[in-house]
Parts: C-alpha cells; sequence; structure tokens
C-alpha cells in the first residue's frame, strides 16, 4: 500500500478546492489535491466564470473583496484571460429602471461599487445592448469575467509549477479517518489538515453535514454561442434587470415587491423556472448565458426543458443583440445552496473541515472563502 504525507490534502478540484490549495500554499503548506475525476467537471466547469459583487448579500462584500484581491494575482501569475471591464445590470422596463436607481443611491453606504448608467451612456458602455430596448442601467466596477474551462486547467498547472502543489487527477478518496485519506487505489495520504470541498456530491463524503444543514441543489440551465465573427467584444458582462428580483442585495430597494409583483404578472414562468438572464463572454470569443434555478425534485431530472431555454432566449433577445446567436453548446448545470447561511464550513473531525455552500456565487466568493477556512487553523 503506497503511503504519502504532506501537510493539507484537499479533496476536489473545482474552483473551492482550488483556491484551498492556493491559500493552504500561500501559508507555506506542502498540498495534495485529489480529485475523482481527470478534470474538474462539477459545478465550476458549468458555471458563467464571473467575479460579480452587485447581486450578493452585503454581508458577504467583505469576503469578495478577499477574494477579488487573490484572483488579481492568480490572473496575473498564471496568465489566465479575463475581462476587467465591470458587469452591467440593465433595465428594460421604467420600473426596472427604478429599482436600480435606488440601488444605486445605496450602494455607498451598503459596500457596493455600483453607478447608474442612462439609455446613452449604457448604450456607449456596451455594443451589445439594444438602445432603444434600454431605458439605463447600472454598473458594477468591481466586475471581472474569466473563463472557467481555462481556470480550471490552468491554475492546477500554475499552482503545481510555482507553488509546488501537487494534483492527483483521476483518484477516488474512499474515507477519510483523521489523519488517514484512503483512496479507492489503496493508497493512503498521512495529514495535518484535510478539506472536503465536493460541491454538490451530496451522497459522497461526510453526507450529514449536507443534511444537517438543510443544504439543497439547484440545477440551472445554460447555453454557449459559436465565437463571434470577427473577434467581436461583447463589453461587460450583462444581468438582465428582471434579475433584480432574485438577488439579495435588491431586498432594501423601496420598489422591489412592486417590481416583483410585476413580473409575476407578467410573465409567471420566469418566477415557476426561477429564469435570471445573465450572458457573459468567455476567452474563445463565444458568449455564455444562462439563468434558471430549479430546486427539489426538478433539480434532479436528467434532462433538459427546452421551454426553460426558449424563455430565456425570448428574454435576453428583447435587450441584447449578438452578431451570431448560433448555440453551440446547451448543458446543465448544478450547484448546492445552504438556506439558513451563505457559507458552510464544518470541522467533522479534529483537522478535517468540509467547505461548502458557495452556491452560484463560488467564482466571485472562492478565494476569500478559502482564507476564512485556514485562518487560525
Amino acid at each position: 500500500m503506497a503511503e504519502s504525507r504532506t501537510d493539507v490534502v484537499v479533496i476536489g478540484a473545482g474552483i473551492v478546492g482550488i483556491a484551498c490549495a492556493y491559500e493552504a500554499a500561500r501559508l507555506g503548506k506542502r498540498v495534495i489535491v485529489v480529485e475523482r475525476d481527470k478534470e474538474a467537471r462539477g459545478g465550476s466547469a458549468r458555471g458563467f466564470g464571473l467575479l460579480w459583487q452587485t447581486g450578493l448579500a452585503s454581508s458577504l462584500l467583505s469576503v469578495a473583496a478577499e477574494s477579488l484581491k487573490a484572483w488579481r494575482e492568480v490572473i496575473a501569475e498564471a496568465r489566465l484571460w479575463s475581462k476587467q471591464d465591470g458587469g452591467l445590470t440593465i433595465a428594460g422596463t421604467e420600473l426596472e429602471a427604478q429599482v436600480l436607481r435606488e440601488f444605486a443611491e445605496r450602494a455607498p453606504d451598503l459596500g457596493y461599487a455600483v453607478r447608474f448608467l442612462d439609455r446613452a451612456a449604457t448604450a456607449q458602455r456596451s455594443p451589445a445592448v439594444i438602445p432603444e430596448a434600454v431605458v439605463g442601467s447600472i454598473l458594477g466596477t468591481a466586475g471581472v469575467g474569466v473563463d472557467p474551462s481555462e481556470v480550471l486547467t490552468r491554475v492546477p498547472q500554475w499552482l503545481a509549477a510555482d507553488r509546488g502543489v501537487e494534483f492527483r487527477f483521476g483518484h477516488a478518496v474512499a474515507g477519510v479517518e483523521m489523519p488517514i485519506v484512503r483512496c479507492s487505489d489503496g493508497s493512503v495520504i498521512r495529514a495535518d489538515r484535510v478539506v472536503v470541498a465536493t460541491g454538490d456530491r451530496m451522497d459522497g463524503l461526510f453526507p450529514e453535514v449536507f443534511s444537517r444543514n438543510a443544504i439543497k441543489a439547484c440545477k440551472v440551465q445554460m447555453m454557449q454561442t459559436v465565437e463571434q465573427p470577427r473577434a467581436w467584444d461583447f463589453g461587460p458582462s450583462i444581468a438582465l434587470g428582471l434579475s433584480a428580483r432574485m438577488a439579495d442585495s435588491f431586498d432594501a430597494c423601496p420598489s422591489i415587491d412592486e417590481l416583483r409583483g410585476a413580473i409575476a404578472a407578467r410573465a409567471p414562468e420566469l418566477d415557476r423556472f426561477g429564469i435570471q438572464p445573465i450572458l457573459t463572454q468567455h476567452a474563445d470569443g463565444s458568449i455564455c448565458f444562462g439563468g434558471s434555478h430549479e430546486y427539489g425534485d426538478a433539480a434532479e431530472e436528467p434532462f433538459d426543458k427546452e421551454v426553460i431555454n426558449e424563455i430565456v432566449l425570448r428574454e435576453v433577445k428583447k435587450c441584447v443583440q449578438l452578431r451570431d446567436w448560433t448555440i453551440e453548446y446547451r448543458w446543465v448545470g448544478k450547484y448546492v445552496r445552504v438556506a439558513s447561511r451563505p457559507l458552510v464550513v464544518e470541522e467533522v473531525q479534529p483537522g478535517c473541515k468540509v467547505a461548502l455552500g458557495a452556491g452560484g456565487s463560488g467564482f466571485t466568493l472562492a478565494f476569500g472563502h478559502a482564507r476564512g477556512i485556514f485562518e487560525n487553523w
């Protein structure tokens, strides 16, 4: 039986696992990352790749800010492609614009870096908006876009080459009995600290943490276009104004309930499927978009619902123009969400922590989340 010795084992090479490896290496620890697949294929590989603070609850802004500092180093050192031109939330109606104005007025006191733009300024900022269809927008200046597939490939390579982190892909962990991590191939790793960051795999290691915290899975349908012609720059990432009704950050806006009621009356299917459209550009020039949210039994269904894709396209095309709408890929993303608290860290054995709950904001929060996991540990 092969046995290894290290300071820290991270189980899972999604974005939270990578962030934990980065943080442990930053602290001078020897790190081994164990990932059951040949490459990370869970929620991190299936999302937008957005670092976007505008929709977060204000209580998470400090974590997001800490994460963004680390991201800037990682982007530079790992030579990642990125778009650092912010994020727009665009209003297609006067009521949506009113909510965005209310948010922009309150933003400085709450810690959000946003400002309201009128129709002309919005069109000047983004070649992707249809000027006559947009009333205004808010620009989140802290918005950054990265390409998930590139991040999940290049960052492990950089951590291995530059920080000495060892990655073992294609190795499943059978169990943890501190200080021993047992892999399904019979190998053993002895470590002082273990972080379990397995995302939505709730039936894997320490399933009691998932059940104890009433964690639920969320299914998200996504689409990606072909590469846009003539190297077209989409501009900042875009969220539609109707998305405000689902974002924690907008709860304090006086007109938010009116907006929720108006959307429910106009198109109840938006609430039925949790439609929250977001669009962003990836490194190859394609446009990634989607934003449905299904929970419970619906989250476990193995099939896409074409009606959801049709609704998303219908809403997006009201305000957004692309050079080429040809869809190259459709897929389902999945993440876990905790109702009672946004981030869960539980020490399930002395020296072993389970980290989860970043939900749909994993890229935004991952490195700040990792900083908290290792603080005073």
